[in-house]
């Protein structure tokens, strides 16, 4: 089970400040249920950018990178399912699989999902991990686009919470990674009801009206017209924009984190308008994660490779530190 291969990878040390370390590779996996990955793409998420800004009472320092993929290159004698050479994604959310919500079918809320069964993250050239965590990527699926499954898999989590209607107007507000992933799912599974997207860096709406034909709010939304709505902008001024938008009976699904904040506005006549208020966690019970990749390897065409932006791995500090003025919609960080 030896591997001389020495590893790099970046440690975020405190908020803005990205460390580079290089470290042999431990000759032994920590377990026999483990798996050594050979990272290949990783997303960066708005966590990995909330952790990079300075979350409230998160540990430091800490890795980053939650949305990767790459090839297993060592496998532990009880690490079954899986063998060197495997093209893999990684559903970084564990499951216990014995706690009340693993067995009612709310596994992302699993009482155990903390315990993290990894030596580390994607921003890195290897990963020692559970191998639970393993989803076996398609042959027609390229690392770059395997990176775009685990977010993917969380909008369509929101979506189940949703469940659009014909009937629906739709407005995503936030044209990030999350975003944009649920721009390019609706526009795929439901064609037939109308959507709108707002985010103030037109450059990324305007970015998907041109990829999936949505319709663009040159301004925030004033007036409680749409009957769903997705919140994605990760601020509390996109929440407060969400519930003025919310046509009466209307459903507000936040996927954003609002770390920090003490309090979330809520308008005084959103009472009357009998509102739903829906908070998505993560990707639902985990069977999320093979319809994204389904999704992206019969629905993504080669034009919406436009909205990513690919980077070196040692230029994570710097597009970190760009992200707010980026006009892509999605940074994936490439591994050598």
């Amino acid at each position: 089970m030896g591997d001389s291969r020495d590893n790099l990878f970046y440690r975020l040390r405190r908020p803005g400040e990205l460390e580079r370390v290089e470290e042999p590779l431990a000759e032994e996996l920590p377990h026999p249920d483990y798996v050594r990955l050979q990272v290949a793409a990783c997303g960066i998420c708005g966590s990995d950018l909330a952790f990079w800004r300075g979350r409230p009472g998160a540990d430091y320092p800490r890795t980053l990178g939650h949305e990767y993929c790459g090839t297993v290159v060592l496998c532990g004698p009880q690490a079954s399912g899986f063998a060197a050479g495997d093209r893999v994604a990684v559903d970084l959310n564990y499951r216990c699989g014995q706690c009340e919500y693993c067995r009612t079918g709310q596994s992302n809320l699993c009482l155990s999902s903390g315990a993290n069964r990894f030596t580390g993250r994607g921003f890195g050239r290897y990963v020692d991990l559970h191998v639970s965590y393993l989803r076996r990527l398609p042959d027609s699926l390229s690392f770059r686009h395997g990176a775009l499954a685990e977010p993917l898999s969380c909008a369509l989590h929101a979506m189940d919470l949703a469940h659009p209607q014909a009937d629906d107007r739709i407005l995503i507000l936030g044209c990030g990674s999350l975003g944009t992933l649920l721009a390019f799912a609706l526009s795929r599974l439901h064609p037939e009801i109308p959507l709108s997207v707002y985010d103030p860096l037109k450059v990324r709406a305007s970015n998907l009206r041109e990829s999936f034909g949505v319709q663009l709010l040159s301004q925030p939304p004033a007036q409680p017209q749409f009957t769903l709505i997705f919140e994605a902008s990760g601020r509390t001024l996109g929440f407060r924009y969400a519930a003025r938008a919310a046509a009466p009976a209307g459903r507000l699904v936040v996927l954003s984190r609002y770390d920090g904040r003490s309090s979330i506005p809520l308008p005084a006549d959103f009472p009357r308008r009998q509102g739903r208020v829906i908070f998505s966690h993560l990707n639902g019970d985990g069977d999320t994660f093979a319809r994204a990749m389904d999704l992206i390897s019969a629905e993504w065409q080669a034009r919406y490779d436009a909205l990513l932006h690919q980077a070196p791995l040692e230029y994570a500090a710097v597009v970190l530190a760009a992200m707010n003025r980026s006009p892509f919609n999605k940074t994936i960080l490439q591994i050598d």
